[in-house]
């Protein structure tokens, strides 16, 4: 399946169009951000996320499985699989993003015999959307500078920096497989909760069309209402109606950019049965209504 098909199968998430963007102009894209996480809302795009925490403290949903972010925490997601960053509140996560097309990474594979073997550790497998990992102490400044030094080079884009890219990869790949530090075990109620939160997450991902009935969660999970809502909001950043509005809302600008419907028929799409309910939410999201939306994004230059 192609990965264009895969992100057409999440139609209930946002596309992020300018990652796409940026992979087509060139198939490697790393920054260093420190500011405030500007896509709050679960997406999707082509080419693996590595996402790297240099600081912060929060968490990261990947699909349906919900991490713990801190220093050193290391999340690589698959192409084409809802994720979003959840810092805690009032903190921020400064982070470098890498995000690398599959087609470069298989090239790379083909040039270096046992390349793919070796980084299977650091790449979700079969049956997997994402892996997380804590890197070492000692480990994180060399990722830390490699990974920088790539952000110049795409940035500069001096003479021969596509083969520079390549070099910088291979040592960050290099660096990565000599990590020996074994990650610490996770506690049997931490992981417990952990199972707990991500199969929510499945539930809410398949039903969000449906009202929002935190009471049938709570029969559906065995839960009381009080301990669900709070699990839910303490491991995701979330509440339980946000994330299923958030669903909503994405499937709605799904639509609203693919295709012609009329914005009752898109709001009933969406999982909204009442056309103000729908505009009224989408602007409180958006900052803007349906309608503009759909303008700005059928815009040449958009």
């Amino acid at each position: 399946m192609s990965e264009v098909q895969h992100i057409e199968q999440h139609q209930s998430y946002s596309v992020d169009e300018l990652t796409n963007s940026a992979l087509a102009d060139f198939a490697v894209q790393c920054v260093f951000r420190s500011s405030e996480i500007t896509q709050p809302y679960p997406h999707v795009h082509q080419g693996y996320e590595w996402y790297f925490c240099l600081g912060g403290n929060g968490r990261f949903i990947a699909g349906e499985r919900v991490y713990r972010m801190s220093e050193g925490s290391l999340v690589v997601v698959k192409p084409a699989v809802l994720h979003t960053p959840r810092p805690l509140a009032g903190e921020t996560f400064q982070r470098i993003v890498l995000t690398i097309d599959s087609d470069y990474l298989q090239g790379l594979y083909r040039m270096h015999a046992h390349l793919e073997q070796q980084l299977q550790r650091w790449l979700p497998g079969d049956g997997s959307d994402s892996v997380h990992t804590e890197l070492g102490t000692r480990q994180l400044p060399e990722v830390q500078e490699i990974l920088l030094e790539l952000e110049r080079e795409l940035a500069d884009q001096r003479e021969g920096y596509p083969l520079a890219v390549q070099s910088l990869l291979l040592r960050l790949f290099v660096a990565l497989i000599r990590q020996a530090a074994a990650a610490a075990p996770v506690p049997q109620e931490e992981m417990r909760r952990k199972q707990l939160v991500e199969e929510m997450l499945g539930y809410i991902t398949r039903m969000y069309k449906e009202p929002c009935s935190i009471d049938g969660m709570c029969r559906h999970f065995h839960l009381s209402r009080s301990y669900l809502q709070r699990l839910f909001k303490q491991e995701t950043g979330f509440s339980i109606n946000g994330y299923w509005i958030a669903c909503r809302i994405n499937r709605a600008k799904e639509l609203l950019v693919q295709h012609q419907s009329p914005l009752i028929e898109v709001a009933v799409d969406s999982g909204f049965q009442d056309l103000s309910h729908f505009c009224h939410m989408f602007k409180r999201v958006t900052g803007m209504t349906p309608g503009r939306y759909r303008a700005l994004s059928r815009r040449p230059d958009a």
